[in-house]
């Protein structure tokens, strides 16, 4: 590959001899572990979404124990 003497030493990393692109077991690894990562992102996101909705729904399943038995004669709840 004739390259300009400047693109040769920033393209030496990439390029090997020939132009062929050199492979390396690091970058492989980088890309495995970017799916790993990203999964076990996903997972605790999941994870904190579904404990936050359960907080949400103990909450409101509280206040609705602890409300006087005359507030369901003025509110009709699960109704529209």
């Amino acid at each position: 590959m004739n390259l300009h003497p400047s693109f040769e030493v920033i393209c030496a990393g990439v390029f090997g001899p020939a132009g062929r692109p050199v492979h390396s077991g690091l970058h492989l690894n980088c890309e495995s572990d970017a799916q790993v990562f990203s999964g076990l992102r996903g997972g605790l996101f999941t994870l904190a979404i579904t404990s936050l909705n359960i907080r949400v729904r103990m909450a409101l399943f509280r206040s609705l124990l602890s409300q006087e038995v005359g507030f369901y004669d003025t509110n009709k709840l699960g109704r529209s």
